[in-house]
């Protein structure tokens, strides 16, 4: 039976009545929620012959297909299928695990979550083309995941920068102090595009002026800084040299100085105390990055415009252009963040709308999250679970209840190696009498008994399905309830080691991904998890039916 991508669409269902959800139309899933009562949704095969209808009683109310296993179709809330052949008695599916995709939420056993969940604002409104995304702190986001803006953008990004620089682009501004000097804001074509170049003005004499910020603090006793300053050279001034000039940094009452040719980016004369770099970044620009260490904790930094390397002579009204000023704690410059009247950090190097998300503008204060990775569905919910670095047993464990002895348990989730450690290792406790089964997350996917415990009857199992080509497996493993574990029971989702055990060292960085964890009761000791329900609270069950190719109509 074959199945094509237009069966999946939802036709003549309008805002009004239902919402197609395109996070998961992108993925295996079509997800449709009814926004108001008494919606019906119709089944109907490729002939247009309808097979059944689907009542969805009140607002909330949802349907999905699973497009990879295509005789299914789930339901939640109150919503009803008219034909029984959809719900089998014997195959209702029930997730009785809480927040099935928020792994950070549940019971951590000496295991850290390394860069998972973590989660701050945008500390200012973005555009739907900026390609830097400020926030209010930086803290555990890394390069090597993505980042969600508001629960709907997807961003990836390659830098993360900082810059303590207010108004950093904007010179004629009172924030900065102007010594022989005019600003005329906004007279040229920017390094990023933008008319926001500002014309700097040689006035009132010929001894060198500068763009300058005195009293600088707090600087940090022997942290590493570097500042820097975009220049581009105005065609028939005199003006070609920009000094970059620090005082009081390394020492009290020291003055380190550094010549940058604004025509040609060459490095002129350089002080011993300065890590001089200079970088074209096109249409005659300059980025000129100079690194010192901190030896005080106060500072004064300037710019001052020159004739010639090493002189201090400007000639009067000449001029030259000078954009994006940046200073941070770093041994290197990062790329430039713009400021306005406060300190910035912020995501740099941006790629928006990533993983069929579309750029989008967003306000300040919206919520942006990271160290979620990119699960088996397209959206950026998965988890990575870092195993403490000591060897011993690490695991993040999921509680639950409702179940009674002897009963036929199974649970399942999603993983991917990451780093180099490539085996995870599942365990009911206080269920399946100690069922523990060892995943090797590499090629096809292997599965081996690691552990059952003596006490307890039934047939224990583990599986393992590889899940497309990026590096998912489904891992499942059953079993039967301990007699008397009629209370809470939990799955344990264990990491191993680098070396591949299940108590071996590891490094502290390297983990599993882990999504879409489940955990089922079901008939018969031969069969296996049903299609993957996402749950924040224990959802009330999902229907599975027997069907022929459908399209989607609501009326």
């Amino acid at each position: 039976m074959s199945y094509t991508e237009n069966r999946f669409k939802a036709k003549g269902v309008t805002l009004t009545d239902s919402v197609l959800d395109s996070t998961l139309a992108r993925s295996n899933f079509v997800r449709i929620t009814t926004t108001s009562a008494q919606n019906t949704i119709t089944v109907k095969d490729n002939n247009k012959n309808i097979l059944g209808s689907i009542l969805l009683y009140t607002a909330g109310d949802t349907i999905i297909i699973d497009k990879n296993v295509t005789d299914r179709i789930s339901t939640s809330g109150t919503a009803v299928c008219s034909s029984t052949n959809w719900v089998p008695a014997d195959q209702t599916v029930k997730n009785y695990c809480d927040n099935s995709e928020k792994i950070e939420s549940w019971t951590q056993n000496s295991t850290t979550t390394g860069i998972n969940a973590t989660e701050t604002t945008l500390a200012a409104n973005i555009n739907a083309t900026q390609n830097y995304i400020p926030v209010a702190s930086t803290t555990n986001f890394s390069t090597s995941v993505v980042a969600e803006i508001d629960g709907n953008e997807v961003v990836s990004f390659s830098d993360i920068s900082s810059n303590v620089f207010p108004y950093s682009q904007d010179l004629d501004n009172a924030y900065w102090g102007k010594a022989r000097s005019t600003v005329t804001a906004d007279q040229a074509v920017a390094p990023d595009g933008t008319t926001t170049a500002d014309l700097v003005t040689q006035v009132t004499s010929t001894q060198a002026g500068a763009i300058y910020k005195n009293s600088y603090s707090p600087l940090t006793n022997g942290a590493v800084y570097t500042y820097s300053a975009h220049a581009k050279y105005v065609t028939g001034s005199d003006i070609k040299f920009l000094r970059l000039q620090d005082y009081s940094m390394t020492g009290g009452g020291v003055m380190n100085q550094t010549y940058f040719n604004i025509e040609t980016g060459a490095i002129g004369t350089s002080d011993s105390d300065h890590t001089a770099v200079s970088t074209d970044v096109g249409n005659g620009w300059f980025r000129f990055t100079i690194t010192v260490t901190s030896g005080n904790t106060g500072g004064n930094f300037a710019f001052y415009r020159v004739n010639e390397d090493g002189g201090g002579i400007a000639t009067q009204n000449d001029t030259y252009l000078m954009w994006g000023l940046q200073l941070e704690i770093a041994s290197v410059a990062t790329p430039y963040l713009p400021t306005t009247s406060a300190a910035l950090a912020g995501l740099t190097n941006v790629t928006r709308g990533v993983n069929g998300t579309t750029a989008a503008s967003a306000s300040s204060g919206d919520t942006v999250g990271t160290g979620k990775y990119i699960a088996p569905d397209g959206t950026a919910t998965a988890d990575l679970v870092i195993p403490n670095a000591t060897a011993g047993y690490r695991s993040v464990r999921a509680d639950w209840t409702g179940m009674l002895h002897n009963d036929h348990c199974i649970g399942s989730f999603y993983a991917k190696a990451s780093g180099n450690i490539n085996t995870v290792f599942p365990n009911f406790a206080g269920a399946a009498a100690g069922n523990r089964w060892k995943f090797t997350l590499t090629g096809a996917g292997t599965v081996a008994q690691d552990y059952i415990a003596s006490q307890g009857a039934g047939t224990y199992w583990g599986q393992i399905d590889k899940i497309g080509t990026d590096g998912w497996y489904r891992c499942q493993i059953g079993g039967v309830t301990s007699t008397g574990n009629t209370n809470t029971r939990y799955l344990d989702i264990m990491p191993g080691g680098t070396d591949g055990t299940i108590n071996g060292a590891a490094n502290g960085t390297s983990g599993i991904l882990v999504w879409g964890t489940q955990i089922e009761i079901v008939s018969n000791a031969t069969d296996r998890a049903g299609m993957y329900v996402k749950t924040e609270t224990v959802v009330p069950g999902v229907g599975i039916f027997e069907g022929e190719e459908v399209s989607i109509t609501g009326i």
